[in-house]
This record gives structure tokens, C-alpha cells and sequence, in this order.
């Protein structure tokens, strides 16, 4: 026993925090309950953020300049 606290959390299995179907939740330590969800974030961080992009006006960013400066 290392006297550590441990903190149980409860998981949405569907990652739906409005289904609270007892056969949704899973009992969890935070460690665990952050690994279950680490697709489901990276997901949602990736989608907030193209939105976030798209709702400032930049469609794409680009990669390289497409300009060509001094052509005829």
C-alpha cells in the first residue's frame, strides 16, 4: 500500500453524458478513465478545431507559396 488517494470517476461508455444507462457507466480511476477517452478526445479536439478554423474564414492553409511573383 503506498497511501496514495485514489479518485474513482464514472465513464459514459458511449461518451454520451446524458445516457446514464447503468449498463453505459463504468466505474474508473482518473488514469483509466482518460485512457478510455483518449480516441473520443483527440477526435472531438480535432473537429473543434476545424471548426474554429472554418468559422474565421480559412478554408485551408497553405503549404508552400502559389504566388508567382514577376511572371508574366
Amino acid at each position: 500500500m503506498t497511501g496514495s488517494i485514489v479518485v474513482l470517476t464514472v465513464a459514459h461508455l458511449d461518451h454520451q453524458p446524458e445516457n446514464v444507462d447503468p449498463a453505459n457507466l463504468m466505474a474508473a480511476c482518473q488514469a483509466c478513465h482518460l485512457r478510455y477517452d483518449a480516441a473520443h478526445h483527440r477526435e472531438t479536439r480535432a473537429r473543434t478545431r476545424r471548426t474554429q478554423i472554418e468559422a474565421g474564414g480559412q478554408l485551408a492553409i497553405p503549404t508552400h507559396n502559389t504566388e508567382h511573383h514577376g511572371a508574366a
